[in-house]
C-alpha cells in the first residue's frame, strides 16, 4: 500500500496539509523570536553586537544547511524521519537557549533550532507537493503563506516579552523610590534640591528601560504629592 493510497480521502489530505502549515508557523515563530531578542542578548549575557549577530545568523544558517543536506535524500529516509528530526531539534534547541549562560550555548541552541526548521521545510515541501500533485503550485503557495505569518507572530511576541521585562524593571525602580520616601521622614518635606534629585533618579530608571512615556504618569505625580 502506497503512502498516497493511505491518505487518498480529502479529509486525510487536509489534516496533513494543515499539520504542515502549523509546523511551518512554528519554524518562523522560532526565527522571529530569536531575531527580535538579539538586543536582549547584549544586556542579559554580555554579548557584543557581533556575537548577537552571529546568534541571529545561526537561526537562519542551520535552516539552509538542513535543507541542502536532507533535500537529496528525503525520498530515501522518508518524510516522517525528517519531521521527527525537526521535533527533536526544536525541543533540544529551546532547552539549550533557556539554560544558556553565554555566547556558546546561545549559538548552539539557535543552530539546533534552525536545523529543525530546515527539517520541516525539507519534509513538508515534498509532502504538500505529493498530496496535491494535480494542484501543487497553488497548495505550495498557500503553505508558504504561513512563513511570514509566523515571523510576525514571533517578532511581536519577542517585542512583548522585552517590554514586559522593561515594565517590571521600571515598576521595581519606582516602588523602590517610593518606599525610600515613606521610610525616611526627612523626605516628607523635601527641599527643591531633593525633589530635583528624586525626579532625576526616576527619569534615569525610566530612560534606561526605554519607557519615557511613564515619566509623566508615574514620577511626576510622586514629586507633586511630595510638594503638597
Amino acid at each position: 500500500m502506497t503512502f498516497m493510497s493511505q491518505v487518498l480521502d480529502e479529509a486525510g489530505k487536509a489534516r496533513l496539509f494543515w499539520a504542515s502549515c502549523i509546523s511551518l508557523i512554528a519554524t518562523s515563530i522560532a526565527f522571529g523570536v530569536i531575531t527580535s531578542s538579539m538586543g536582549d542578548f547584549n544586556s542579559m549575557y554580555g554579548l557584543t553586537d557581533t556575537q548577537a549577530g552571529w546568534v541571529g545568523g545561526a537561526a537562519l544558517g542551520g535552516f539552509a544547511v538542513a535543507i541542502i543536506l536532507l533535500g537529496p535524500v528525503i525520498e530515501k529516509i522518508g518524510i516522517a524521519v525528517s519531521i521527527k528530526m525537526a521535533f527533536v531539534c526544536h525541543i533540544l534547541g529551546v532547552i539549550l537557549m533557556m539554560y544558556a549562560d553565554g555566547f556558546g550555548q546561545l549559538m548552539a541552541g539557535a543552530s539546533v533550532i534552525a536545523i529543525g526548521n530546515g527539517c520541516v521545510e525539507a519534509g513538508c515541501n515534498p509532502l504538500v507537493a505529493t498530496l496535491y500533485s494535480d494542484n501543487k503550485t497553488t497548495r505550495l503557495n498557500q503553505f508558504h503563506v504561513f512563513w511570514p505569518v509566523g515571523i510576525i507572530v514571533g517578532a511581536l511576541f519577542g517585542f512583548w516579552v522585552s517590554n514586559a521585562a522593561a515594565d517590571a524593571a521600571m515598576a521595581a525602580g519606582v516602588l523602590a523610590d517610593s518606599a525610600s520616601v515613606v521610610a525616611d521622614p526627612a523626605t516628607w518635606s523635601p527641599d527643591a534640591e531633593a525633589l530635583d534629585a528624586l525626579a532625576s533618579a526616576d527619569l534615569i530608571i525610566l530612560n534606561s528601560t526605554n519607557l519615557e512615556r511613564w515619566a509623566q504618569r508615574v514620577s511626576l505625580p510622586i514629586v507633586k504629592t511630595l510638594e503638597v
